[in-house]
């Protein structure tokens, strides 16, 4: 009937995904797969997933929750999203109960399991999800979680707030060291080296990675892998030689792989392209570098998506066309992040002017380090522009 469609479609239309199960409980039927089968065949902007999930078309899915807005009360609405993100927990679908615990108002609930798998979530790459979902916390819950301090410090990190995110990680550190967790301890390290890194403190960054390879127990594959990479592009990139940095991420790129840390296996193939392409080794660089790319566009909108070694050796290559779609790819999957989109503009500054084309990296570049305060490495950009506007001509007080 028309009107058990209506309340079918408006009450999962809070559903990213919708399956049988959580269908039929929302909407209060016990013929949820009728009423999909039903949808998809009529056309009305649903699609199949696999056997069991559909989506409804986003535009669709957001008429729909403007009618739902319309047409419930708030506290019905609540409802929903409450019976949703219960469900979602009992059935171990994590993101999916965060997702609607916070919908719902219920930050204390959202804080437990996000603090409980957060870290799951961001060993996937998904760290701007989780990113996403603090946001939406007060900062008091998250001070009094080590655990949420942890993932919190190494988001703020990505964004540019350095103090904030060491502050963070410091506080968790401690927290960690007086309770004699040691896999803790390290992970806090890791992330204390990764944020110095970004930051441009790389003696810094290198000794946490030594105290967290010191601390670090022989079963927590990831964090060992991701410590030794840290150390390798830190101390070894300026201490030692590229060769020997390039054979530690390959290294470790293969183990990571191997242990289906894939997120971490794009880290190493990333870091791995870049010593090659420094090497002359091209071609190598470009291969590794795909592979890393290919993983991190497969995610959300995130950090890792600047693409600018790729770019760089497609450039190289005289591959004018793929380098600029992936530049222009990487400036609009990385605005939520400062370093990583002044890193993708710096990308896009790079097609231009290897075509000649200066005025217009000028611009791009300008754009990049308009607000340098937390560029961290990034502002090595600021040389580029300059370097850029000599060669377009640019008056001498501007480069000034």
């Amino acid at each position: 009937q028309p009107e058990d469609t209506r309340n079918f479609l408006l009450s999962t239309s809070i559903l990213h995904q919708v399956t049988l199960e959580v269908a039929e409980r929302l909407a209060g039927i016990h013929d949820g797969r009728r009423q999909l089968l039903e949808l998809e065949h009529r056309g009305l902007f649903t699609y199949r997933l696999d056997r069991d999930r559909y989506r409804y078309h986003h535009l669709f899915r957001d008429f729909l929750e403007r009618r739902l807005a319309m047409e419930r009360s708030e506290a019905e609405i609540l409802g929903l999203h409450i019976h949703a993100a219960s469900y979602f927990e009992t059935t171990h679908a994590w993101p999916e109960a965060i997702h609607h615990y916070l919908k719902a108002g219920l930050q204390r609930q959202a804080a437990r399991l996000l603090a409980r798998y957060g870290e799951d979530l961001a060993t996937e790459g998904r760290l701007a999800l989780v990113d996403g979902w603090l946001q939406q916390l007060p900062d008091k819950p998250i001070r009094e979680n080590a655990r949420l301090s942890l993932l919190h410090g190494e988001a703020l990190g990505l964004r540019g707030e350095w103090d904030p995110a060491i502050e963070a990680l410091d506080r968790a550190r401690q927290y960690f060291a007086r309770k004699g967790d040691r896999r803790m301890e390290a992970l806090a390290c890791l992330k204390l080296s990764t944020v110095h890194h970004y930051r441009g403190d790389v003696d810094v960054a290198a000794g946490h990675a030594r105290k967290g390879l010191e601390l670090v127990p022989s079963d927590a594959v990831a964090t060992r892998l991701r410590l030794e990479g840290n150390l390798a592009i830190t101390h070894g990139l300026a201490h030692e030689s590229i060769e020997s940095v390039a054979e530690t991420c390959k290294r470790i790129a293969v183990e990571a792989s191997a242990h289906g840390l894939e997120h971490f296996a794009a880290i190493a193939l990333h870091n791995l392209g870049e010593a090659y392409r420094l090497m002359g080794r091209v071609g190598e660089a470009t291969e590794s570098l795909h592979r890393a790319s290919t993983f991190w566009a497969s995610l959300p909108p995130n950090p890792f998506s600047d693409d600018y070694e790729y770019v760089v050796c497609l450039l190289l290559q005289d591959k004018f066309g793929e380098a600029d779609e992936r530049a222009r790819a990487g400036e609009q999957r990385t605005r939520a992040w400062k370093v990583a989109h002044c890193t993708a503009l710096r990308g896009i500054a790079e097609v231009s002017a290897y075509q000649g084309r200066f005025a217009e990296g000028v611009a791009a570049l300008s754009r990049a380090i308009a607000e340098p305060a937390g560029l961290g490495v990034a502002r090595s950009s600021g040389c580029l522009l300059i370097e850029f506007m000599f060669l377009a001509n640019t008056p001498l007080r501007e480069m000034e």
